[in-house]
């Protein structure tokens, strides 16, 4: 085509149902990392709406979070955007006489534990992952022979391991080792304290 006259432009990702498609060749999170940021100005916008009618702190449950981290289960969203998250959503609710009340507390009384960001994007990363193992019972003999290489490069990589996040899978293992659970093999965990929890694939899908 380009012999023919006709200009082309190499890309080397897809936009697909909003989310960077890669193949799973790299991590891209340019349509995510803008949706991110209008999602701040929103919460910025809610917040400044909320010293004027408190029931405005509202919208950041139903309509800032959302929205910024959409499609979170097929990525999974790094820890410094979740803080940045609570952060805006802690700031609709302190006011001078707050004292020392923490973020995370604030969130948690006025939003609810659920609606915390550091809890509801790891969690629903999880939860969409143990449904498909339930209902495919294949992707377990077929994701057995990469989960260790993936699960090895990514404790290796640290702090810096969701800059190689590409897709579900490795979405799932980099939460895992966030929480500082040792994801052994796709359907065996070894949580913080030690306790293993094994995937029962005889119970029913789990709701999502």
């Amino acid at each position: 085509l380009r012999a023919r006259g006709y200009p082309i432009k190499g890309e080397t990702t897809a936009r697909d149902l909003g989310v960077d498609n890669t193949l799973a060749r790299r991590r891209s999170v340019k349509v995510a990392g803008r949706r991110m940021s209008k999602a701040l100005c929103k919460a910025a916008k809610i917040n400044r709406l909320a010293l004027k009618d408190r029931r405005a702190i509202k919208l950041h449950r139903t309509g800032m979070l959302p929205q910024a981290v959409w499609a979170h289960e097929v990525k999974g969203v790094a820890p410094t955007r979740l803080r940045q998250l609570k952060s805006a959503m802690a700031r609709s609710v302190f006011t001078s006489s707050s004292g020392g009340v923490s973020a995370t507390m604030a969130v948690h009384i006025v939003f609810g534990p659920t609606a915390d960001p550091q809890v509801y994007v790891p969690r629903n990363v999880l939860v969409y992952f143990l449904a498909k193992m339930v209902l495919d019972p294949s992707l377990l003999l077929r994701l057995a022979p990469v989960w260790s290489k993936i699960r090895r490069r990514l404790h290796a990589a640290g702090s810096r391991r969701w800059n190689i996040v590409k897709g579900p899978v490795s979405a799932v293992i980099a939460t895992l080792l966030d929480l500082s659970w040792r994801p052994l093999r796709p359907n065996l965990w070894t949580d913080a304290q030690g306790a293993t929890w094994v995937l029962d694939s005889s119970l029913s899908p789990v709701s999502y």
